[in-house]
């Protein structure tokens, strides 16, 4: 066999370090936006009124949202919550004009809660749920197949909980988080040596959360703080390798590698009102820390350490609910309004989580018997359209995007227990 050229030792470092800096778009999503979720919305209940429930919910769900508030959760309960993402996503290149459409990106998630009272005071929660994920499948030959051509992550959280409830006016929770994280992605090689390269990771990391429920006119008028910290992920993995041109296959050779992430710590603030005629109106917002996540540092077993930056900025969203009865129907409606800012920067926006700022619309409905109930959530989510500059995490473009997302919870009671009256 040949010596390799200088030129082909210099496509075969592009290739390493082009093709592995691009894991580092694939090991933390952004938020709700065309390829990449923050799954802030844990329950349809919660959904039909974009979530807007850090002062009022009373279902397991509080797990996630505010434990604080399974001290006022009926009895003891069980929650089981199936959700369906669909994500569009086009790309329409800088100065030709020429469009790629994303593979129509279908998302199955769902989250398991459960509540009991073990006195009058002091309850226990657990939830199992996804809160972070992404996903985006490109055509092989589109402009940035050297980005990305197909990318996936999922996590899955363990969240115990216990709440305590000072007095009918005021309650504290906490909980702990353990958060399992895997990450698929395939780009293609550099044109010169073709064909494509997949890694795979996985990672274990750690945090928790905790709230405060205020009722200051018990079921009238709440405030609530709820805050989850960040979670550090160690990821470990190896890469796939497999040029078009075989004599390439001998530099290109599989190998290990490890980096680390981390998932941003959030804190919501939120008041609930309910007026006599048991119309409910809720308003929050939330600061996301995502300005931790700053750059992504790969290491591997032979190649150079690589490098992706990012440069995020920490984002407010605003969340605006509204839930209220249909008659003596036992049925209750939803809707809600919820806006996102955008983290990333054009000049390092990436086609694996083309975020843009978002503006959610949620309509949902409820209907609840003694021992079950269920509940029916969608959002609209119209993102505005994204544009990547500079070349360094996506070719030059524009991203347009839109989401829907569809849930369905069912909820039953298990026993009386203390606290058992009504939903």
């Amino acid at each position: 066999m040949c010596t390799p050229s200088a030129s082909r030792t210099r496509e075969v470092g592009a290739a390493l370090i082009g093709a592995l800096v691009a894991l580092a778009a694939t090991l933390l999503a952004s938020p709700a936006d065309a390829s990449g979720y923050l799954l802030f919305d844990q329950s349809a209940e919660g959904m039909g009124k974009v979530s807007a429930v850090v002062a009022s919910t009373k279902e397991p769900a509080a797990v996630w949202y505010n434990p604080a508030g399974l001290s006022f959760v009926s009895g003891h309960q069980m929650s089981l919550t199936g959700m369906l993402y669909l994500v569009r996503t086009r790309f329409t290149q800088e100065g030709t004009g020429a469009e790629t459409k994303a593979d129509p990106t279908v998302s199955p998630a769902f989250a398991w809660f459960a509540s009991g009272h073990l006195t009058d005071r002091l309850t226990l929660g657990m939830g199992v749920y996804s809160a972070w994920g992404l996903g985006a499948a490109w055509p092989p030959t589109w402009p940035g197949r050297e980005n990305t051509v197909r990318s996936s992550m999922t996590t899955y959280t363990f969240n115990p909980t216990v709440a305590y409830r000072l007095s009918d006016h005021l309650s504290l929770g906490a909980g702990f988080d353990a958060v399992r994280a895997v990450a698929d992605l395939t780009n293609g090689l550099p044109a010169p040596i073709g064909g494509s390269v997949r890694v795979g990771a996985g990672a274990w990391g750690y945090g928790f959360n905790a709230g405060i429920l205020a009722r200051i006119l018990p079921d009238r008028l709440h405030a609530a703080l709820a805050y989850r910290s960040q979670v550090s992920l160690s990821f470990e993995g190896k890469a796939d390798f497999d040029p078009a041109r075989p004599e390439f296959a001998r530099d290109l050779r599989d190998q290990g590698g490890t980096s680390s992430a981390t998932l941003p710590d959030m804190l919501t603030a939120g008041l609930m009102f309910k007026t006599r005629s048991d119309i409910a109106f809720s308003a929050e917002a939330s600061l996301i820390r995502w300005s931790v996540y700053d750059k992504q540092v790969l290491k591997f077993d032979q190649a150079p350490e690589a490098v992706a930056e990012y440069h995020f900025k920490d984002v407010v969203v605003a969340r605006f609910g509204v839930d209220g009865p249909l008659g003596r129907s036992g049925v209750r409606l939803r809707t809600g309004l919820m806006y996102e800012q955008k983290p990333s920067r054009p000049e390092y926006l990436s086609p694996s989580l083309p975020d843009t700022h978002i503006l959610d619309v949620a309509v949902g409905a409820g209907y609840a018997s003694c021992w079950w109930k269920a509940d029916l959530g969608y959002i609209l989510g119209m993102n505005w359209p994204t544009r990547a500059t500079g070349g360094k995490e996506s070719p030059e473009g524009t991203y347009w995007t839109t989401s829907h997302v569809v849930s369905v919870t069912f909820t039953a009671k298990l026993g009386a227990g203390p606290r058992a009256a009504g939903w």
